[in-house]
């Protein structure tokens, strides 16, 4: 009898020092995985910032996103990324880069699933001697013209970013010498160094028009088939650039790309600009700024382009029609600052005339002191 318990002894203490197994994935029974539906997200709202040699830490390969999973599950519950302030439902736009819901319900599945790959297997950040599945990763593309080889490639003057510079915004004045006439249909922006610019807007010098904004998840602006800008000779363009901080010393060149239209026949964008400013009072509630201005004759909006006062909360632009009817182009709320963002009409919107087109902004201030607050608004149209 003691001889059975003291071999007993000896097996159970072998087992207990025997080495473990390592297991380097488990399984889920989740449907929602890495090299389908997420990549997929991920290729359309993320990798433009978050890639190597961009903007934010790289988000591409399935080990990156896993390790990150938690920290993106709270950006997308709170609405903090992507940076998109319109709600659905209130105007199409052509770089809409808000998340569907059904892609929110994605990512959320996906992460409380355990971050399966496409086998179900889930990575959990140990050694893996067994075979690797095939790499699926998104896949940013820096290097293309979007609208094609452009007429016309304008170098921007080189900027500087030194270590530990803070946020700012250059103004940059170009001359594309341009000795006659030139009609525009499409401009795109192709940053020198994507690691440190957040933003880049173009305007025509003499006349402060609108010609187009660049964020990182949408480059270019292409006009309508029958519609261009019309740049006379000698035209400079003013180049805005929003420059963010860098641990290194960055020397951005950027580019500017032109598209030519033939001129014959098109119809001219211009400018209408609504701007309502004041001050906004210490640890106040929020302040109601709004804008009116009556359309005489009707126009097609192209896109809207609005610059705000630090404390902005919400954003309404809508049309009174003569009927008294309403209807709202554009609805943003959680608007991030340091993302100058247009937003571009997936289609033209028809303004009748004697229609009213109004801005409404709310700021709130909860510093100690009165600060301005406001929103200049501008609407490019034909």
């Amino acid at each position: 009898m003691k001889r059975n318990l003291a071999l007993g002894l000896v097996i159970i203490a072998c087992g207990m020092t025997r080495p473990p197994v390592v297991r380097t994935h488990v399984t889920t029974t989740n449907t929602v995985i890495f090299d389908r539906e997420i990549v997929r997200i991920l290729d359309a709202h993320c990798v433009a910032c978050h890639a190597p040699a961009a903007l934010a830490p790289p988000l591409a390969a399935y080990e990156e996103v896993w390790l990150s999973r938690d920290a993106v599950l709270r950006e997308v519950l709170g609405h903090g990324m992507p940076p998109w302030a319109a709600v659905p439902g209130y105007g199409e736009f052509a770089n809409d880069n808000g998340l569907t819901l059904r892609e929110r319900q994605f990512l959320v599945s996906w992460v409380e699933g355990l971050g399966p790959r496409n086998d179900g297997a889930v990575f959990l950040n140990v050694r893996d001697a067994g075979p690797r599945p095939e790499v699926v990763a998104a896949e940013p593309d820096f290097d293309t013209w979007f609208l094609g080889e452009p007429d016309l490639i304008v170098p921007l003057p080189e900027a500087v970013v030194a270590p530990g510079q803070r946020e700012r915004i250059e103004r940059r004045v170009v001359d594309p010498g341009l000795e006659s006439e030139r009609w525009v249909r499409g401009l795109e922006f192709r940053p020198g160094d994507r690691r440190v610019v957040r933003a880049a807007t173009f305007t025509v010098e003499a006349t402060g028009q609108w010609l187009g904004s660049w964020t990182p998840w949408h480059g270019f602006v292409e006009l309508p088939q029958d519609v261009a800008y019309r740049l006379p000779a000698g035209t400079r363009i003013v180049a805005e650039i929003r420059y963010g901080t860098s641990d290194e010393r960055v020397i951005d060149a950027s580019r500017l790309g032109l598209f030519w239209h033939g001129g014959a026949g098109v119809a001219e964008p211009a400018d209408l600009v609504l701007e309502a400013h004041g001050l906004t009072a210490p640890g106040g509630g929020a302040v109601r700024f709004a804008s009116e201005v009556r359309i005489e004759e009707a126009l097609h909006a192209l896109a809207l382009f609005p610059e705000f006062e630090p404390g902005v909360e919400s954003l309404e632009v809508s049309v009174r029609k003569p009927d008294g009817g309403t209807e709202v182009l554009l609805f943003a709320q959680d608007i991030p600052e340091g993302w100058p963002t247009p937003y571009i009409f997936a289609e033209p919107v028809a303004i009748e005339s004697g229609s009213a087109l109004r801005a409404i902004a709310y700021h709130s201030n909860d510093t100690a002191r009165a600060r301005p607050g406001g929103v200049r608004l501008t609407v490019s149209a034909y």
